[in-house]
């Protein structure tokens, strides 16, 4: 989850400089670290969890996967505290895997000393005041005492979140964001805030398995679970701090246990921003974090999916192509494993390739993916090693049909359905090595963007983890080879995608290549 209200800016003591802001680039260490503790929380904030490897649509990384309703009634539990002080009332619906809580103060006469903090105010008048005060406020950068410097908004509300408590080796990474350094377990804390008047508010997320109300020291909450294996944070939380006019969205992850969870939110502190120290500050937003599709956008026109064949030409961007061979190899052709692009590491020091280069067999394990009315869940090991697809294509652009440079060139695994679509596997398997598996992307055997890719006999460097390609626009054709790195037991269903860098419509076409039937 991304902060999206206070904006970490350039580490440097010019922060009068306010025309550079637009210029900063961050370190590679600080996108490392703040890519890697928001994963999991992507996953979370995504349309749904990845079904075969990634998609992109609009410029942006989405993944296809649609939460399936379970055949099940709807149950409607009101459930309440009962405590010295009960102020709120909670109560939770589960439909499928869908589950929605309501949070409101209660009306039994216990907490009517909140009648001075509720507001009569309408949630669409609260949101609306909110976005009017944010967009006539000036910014400003401030620096913390954690070094960083950050842009402050004067017509938004911040709060200061500050926890007494934190599992041992978590450490504050981010301003209210905490992990492990080493980042080698799932141990993420991720916390936002969102204005409340006061009023019933209610909160909808998908893939849950268990929705309760707990209490941990002064603090009364709604914990969703998820169900499956393939949740980095597992645990949603909603607190609501009647005093503050806030509730807060806590993420946990999934190897922090029910005992430290409990210590976490018993440690809770929370007040209006003041001072000059934002390291802790959180911008206040008027919407919840959750997976009500009232908050996206609901209208989306199927991806569409055109099957090509070897020595057929088409065309993406303004780019002419022809796809001449596709070849799999046991070993890595001569490539030094240090320049490929492999999700899981180094293939040396996960012991994936000898000292010759030949794949080896690893440790590995398949997870079940999700169906209409199961979660996902851990099938057998196994040992299997990797193949190196070669993908050769033929292309010419003379001309550029949209204002860039690249395309996007993937992978995808499925089964091809009637009217060219592709089904989502049935199962994916996971490397381990010496360990227990993780249901992480970064833990796939099959790596769904290109590991090397080269263009006239050179390396395009000019390419991204995304599978973005710079390609050559000079009317003259040239020779691409794309090399990808496929789990043994899963090329029966790995198709190749080509597709534009970003779509004007509100779908992507994809021109598919099977690779399954390579030489």
């Amino acid at each position: 989850m991304e902060n999206r209200n206070m904006e970490n800016v350039d580490n440097t003591d010019n922060t009068d400089n306010m025309d550079k802001l637009s210029e900063h680039e961050f370190s590679a260490e600080y996108k490392a670290k703040k890519e890697n503790l928001l994963a999991g929380m992507r996953d979370m904030e995504e349309s749904g969890r990845p079904t075969g490897l990634g998609k992109r649509h609009g410029g942006m990384e989405r993944f296809i996967k649609v939460a399936a309703l379970l055949l099940c009634g709807v149950i409607l539990i009101p459930v309440s505290i009962h405590a010295a002080v009960s102020v709120y009332r909670f109560t939770i619906e589960k439909n499928g895997d869908y589950a929605s809580g309501t949070i409101e103060l209660n009306d039994d006469g216990v907490a009517t000393a909140a009648d001075d903090t509720e507001s009569t105010e309408t949630l669409d008048a609260m949101k609306k005041r909110m976005a009017e005060e944010e967009e006539n406020g000036t910014q400003s950068i401030m620096k913390g005492s954690d070094g960083n410097s950050y842009m402050i908004n004067s017509g938004k509300r911040y709060v200061e979140i500050t926890l007494d408590y934190l599992p041992e080796g978590v450490v504050q990474v981010e301003e209210c964001k905490y992990d492990s350094p080493d980042r080698k377990g799932y141990m993420g804390i991720s916390i936002a805030a969102t204005q409340w008047n006061g009023q019933s508010n209610t909160v909808i997320n998908r893939s849950i398995e268990d929705a309760t109300v707990r209490q941990a020291g002064s603090y009364e909450y709604l914990l969703f679970e998820r169900g499956g294996v393939d949740w980095g944070f597992d645990r949603v939380l909603y607190v609501p701090i009647k005093e503050e006019s806030v509730i807060l969205t806590v993420y946990i992850g999934c190897d922090i246990t029910d005992e430290e969870l409990d210590k976490i939110v018993t440690g809770i502190n929370v007040k209006d921003a003041e001072g000059d120290d934002p390291s802790n500050w959180v911008g206040v937003d008027s919407t919840f974090y959750d997976d009500n599709p009232d908050n996206v956008d609901t209208i989306q026109v199927d991806d569409k999916y055109t099957f090509i064949g070897l020595d057929e030409s088409f065309v993406v961007d303004g780019v002419e192509m022809t796809v001449n061979s596709v070849n799999v190899y046991d070993d890595t052709r001569g490539i030094d494993p240090t320049d490929m692009l492999y999700v899981v590491g180094d293939l040396k020091e996960k012991g994936l390739v000898d000292t010759d280069g030949n794949f080896v067999d690893v440790r590995c394990r398949r997870m079940n993916e999700a169906t209409d009315n199961s979660f996902t869940s851990w099938g057998d090991y196994n040992n299997s090693s990797l193949r190196m697809v070669a993908v050769d294509i033929t292309y010419k652009a003379d001309y550029r049909a949209y204002p860039y440079d690249d395309i996007v060139i993937d992978l995808e695994r499925g089964e091809k359905l009637s009217g060219d679509n592709l089904a989502p596997p049935v199962d994916t398997n996971y490397y381990c090595g010496d360990g227990e598996p993780r249901a992480s992307y970064g833990r796939r055997m099959t790596y769904g963007v290109p590991a090397y890719v080269v263009d006239d006999g050179t390396e395009i460097a000019e390419k991204s983890v995304d599978g973005y390609c710079c390609l050559k626009r000079d009317g003259e054709e040239h020779l691409l080879t794309v090399y990808f790195l496929v789990d043994e037991s899963e090329l029966e269903d790995c198709y190749m995608q080509v597709s534009p860098s970003s779509s004007m419509a509100d779908y992507y076409e994809y021109m598919t290549i099977y690779l399954g039937e390579g030489e």
